[in-house]
């Protein structure tokens, strides 16, 4: 963030030299630019594996959520992973998903 902010004060200085802007908002925009919190998420605990099984079996939504959360599970892959998925990578009479995705 420091690198943009820089950056940003660099062309509002000569905005304002060629009177092109009459004031820098980049100058000191402490204010405006609040530093990300990130909100981890742990993992599923061993014991509260089979109760978040149990709902979601009892989803109600989308069977593809269902069926991509285990999988997720089972694979132990990365959403993204599984997002970019192409229906030529599973073999579904065999029950083998042949990944190709090498992100």
């Amino acid at each position: 963030m420091r690198k943009v902010r820089l950056s940003c004060c660099e062309i509002f200085r000569y905005s304002i030299a060629t009177s092109r802007a009459e004031f820098n908002p980049a100058a000191d925009p402490s204010s405006a630019l609040e530093v990300h919190q990130s909100n981890y998420s742990p993992f599923l605990k061993a014991d509260k594996i089979p109760d978040f099984l149990r709902a979601l079996d009892d989803h109600t939504g989308n069977r593809l959520v269902q069926i991509a959360t285990k999988l997720l599970m089972i694979k132990g892959i990365g959403a993204i992973k599984l997002s970019a998925a192409l229906w030529e990578e599973f073999d579904l009479d065999n029950a083998i998903w042949e990944c190709l995705f090498k992100g």
